[in-house]
């Protein structure tokens, strides 16, 4: 289940840089500055949803019961959207070269990632020192 809606998500993406195609070719445009965030905000969405396969994938091999493989997926998803999204408001809200609450939340997503990872990795080993003994 976790799977399919990652590769749903996956699609979300595919939208969102069909989004970027028609702002860049349908004269409305976007500045520099907007351009650049909107496609860091993309390219890591992108990435990051292609890993969140790959996750899901992942922990299915754990010992982790379906409501923990749920939250684990949920907390890799809330990471993914707040440092993607941050990008995206950085965009909406800052200005060149000053910080705004988007770049705030692009390393916090970032600290939500890595801690979703790392959960995934122990329980990976846990797993595995479990079906040795």
């Amino acid at each position: 289940m976790l799977a399919a809606i990652s590769w749903t998500l996956l699609v979300a993406v595919m939208f969102g840089g069909y989004s970027l195609l028609r702002m860049l070719t349908s004269g409305a445009g976007l500045s520099d500055f907007e351009e650049q965030f909107f496609r860091a905000g993309h390219g890591h969405a992108g990435v990051l949803s292609i890993i969140g396969i790959l996750f899901s994938s992942y922990l299915a091999r754990t010992n982790l019961s379906y409501r923990s493989q749920v939250v684990a997926w949920s907390v890799y998803l809330a990471g993914v959207t707040i440092m993607s999204g941050g990008f995206f408001v950085h965009m909406a809200i800052g200005e060149h070269g000053e910080s705004s609450i988007g770049t705030a939340m692009i390393p916090t997503g970032g600290v939500i990632l890595a801690a979703s990872v790392l959960y995934l990795v122990w329980h990976l080993f846990a797993s595995r020192e479990k079906e040795t003994s």
